[in-house]
């Protein structure tokens, strides 16, 4: 490089010998003085207004309730190592130019003699000051990646899981006399004229009174029973959703001594939205492709499932991201698949909040699955592979399911909240591997119970700019009194990959 510049130097002398003068120099405003000051600063040698740059930083990443850094493209822990790559990129381009310098000076005679030992010696002793900082830090981070809530993003629903029915007293129990206070009921038949039933169990029936208003869903078999619903009980949504099919019921004639009860159904009709799939979604390890992300669609119509993101991987855990695309969902057969799905009841509502990490260093995530796991919950499973980080080929061979047993306390029960889409306060994740959720009807009192929550936010959850991973899962996100996601996550290569 330096015999090139000789040889087609059209700049005087003098200028350039400026120019080094300023790379080499130990004025303040020197590019050496620069970086030293860069690493001074980063290291937390020198304060900045009183406070430390690097605990600033730190505390910038951290999501919590009241600061959720809905701008971060990947986990914080890897925004960390990222400002570091780009300091180590600085560091080298800065090597080669002072270097430059000191052989261009040295070729008009000037004397630096020792001063390339020296800086030779300070730049390996602040790549060692940089690699300290790094490992002193890099455990206070998280690893996990998931998206903060977007207004207007379409979700994913249970229909009909348990929502709320309205019947008649005699329909429920032949005879009018007690009330609705039945704990669960039968009802195979329909209100007259009413193209709305329970095909299923009614539970938690309550008196409802003997005067009721309301519209059937414009679409009998659609997600919920009701546009409308009001009483001297409970309130729903405006008339104006009626749709011509506004219905009155009074408790007269026949059925003067009746009250019209109000009950949570668990539809079991093909009408119902209550599966999960439990297929494996695996990325093309023959082609050398690993999960680099994921989201939740719905498959057969009925049965939501995991979607991966895919890509080719390259050395020390970089991917290919041109060639990334959506590895396409089977369908599935509700006739024939049975065991390739999972059932939501009345009485498994329940679904387990997980992260599964590979637990080796040189693994990497290549696929996913809902599994059956303690006590019949939906759990996660993940498959790994091991990886030649140097050369970033696959040792398919070594493929592995594995999952994580640990075990919390901590259970969201999400009935009777508010619809997850209508909450006023944002939502923000208030559960940890291990924790469980608890699917129900939403309030009464708001829009007649005719949702099920948690919604399944289907925003697509990868890095920016991709990269391998060390795991992922599902987690919940709510606020107080709000139904809440279930929203995919996925877990950053652990900091042993880079030491």
């Amino acid at each position: 490089q330096m015999s090139t510049f000789q040889l087609y130097n059209l700049t005087q002398s003098e200028t350039i010998q400026d120019f080094a003068h300023y790379i080499v120099s130990h004025d303040s405003s020197s590019l050496i003085s620069a970086i030293e000051n860069i690493e001074k600063i980063i290291s937390s040698k020198e304060s900045v207004t009183s406070r430390f740059f690097l605990d600033d930083f730190i505390n910038s990443l951290t999501r919590t309730k009241y600061h959720r850094v809905c701008d971060l493209k990947t986990s914080p822990q890897q925004t960390f190592i990222d400002l570091f790559e780009t300091i180590f990129h600085i560091e080298a381009k800065t090597f080669l130019v002072i270097e430059f310098a000191l052989n261009k000076r040295k070729s008009l005679d000037i004397d630096d003699s020792g001063e390339m030992d020296s800086f030779e010696e300070k730049f390996v002793d602040r790549l060692e000051s940089y690699k300290r900082t790094m490992k002193n830090s890099l455990g206070s981070l998280s690893r996990d990646y998931w998206k903060c809530e977007k207004k207007g993003v379409e979700y994913l629903q249970l229909h009909r899981l348990v929502v709320g029915f309205i019947n008649n007293e005699y329909y429920y129990k032949g005879h009018c006399f007690g009330g609705c206070t039945s704990n669960h009921a039968y009802s195979q038949q329909k209100l007259p004229g009413v193209e709305v039933l329970c095909r299923g169990v009614s539970y938690h029936c309550k008196d409802f009174g003997s005067k009721v208003e309301f519209c059937p869903y414009n679409d009998y078999i659609g997600p919920k029973f009701y546009n409308f619903i009001s009483s001297a009980e409970v309130k729903h949504s405006g008339m104006r959703t009626c749709y011509g099919n506004y219905n009155k019921r009074t408790a007269d004639g026949f059925f003067s001594n009746c009250q019209y009860c109000y009950c949570e159904c668990a539809d079991e009709s093909d009408f119902s939205h209550r599966f999960l799939s439990l297929r494996e979604e695996i990325s093309d390890t023959t082609n050398y492709m690993v999960v680099v992300g994921i989201r939740f669609v719905k498959i057969s119509i009925r049965v939501i499932a995991f979607q991966i993101l895919q890509a080719p991987l390259l050395p020390f855990g970089q991917v290919n991201q041109t060639l990334a695309d959506w590895k396409p969902t089977e369908p599935l057969d509700m006739q024939t698949d049975y065991g390739h799905f999972y059932t939501f009841g009345y009485n498994n509502r329940r679904m387990k909040m997980r992260i599964v990490e590979a637990q080796e260093k040189d693994f990497v995530v290549t696929g996913i699955k809902f599994v059956r796991g303690q006590n019949n919950l939906p759990d996660i499973s993940v498959r790994v592979t091991k990886v030649d980080m140097k050369t970033g080929k696959l040792l398919d061979s070594t493929s592995s399911w594995i999952s994580n047993n640990d075990q919390s306390t901590k259970t969201i029960d999400a009935s009777l909240t508010t619809k997850s889409s209508d909450c006023k306060e944002e939502s923000f994740i208030d559960t940890e591997s291990g924790d469980e959720v608890v699917f129900g009807p939403t309030k009464w009192d708001e829009d007649g119970a005719q949702n099920v929550v948690p919604f399944f936010d289907t925003q697509a959850v990868h890095l920016q700019p991709m990269m391998a991973l060390a795991g992922l899962g599902v987690l919940h996100r709510g606020s107080t009194g709000c139904g809440g996601f279930i929203v995919p996550a996925i877990r950053t290569l652990n900091d042993k990959y880079f030491f």
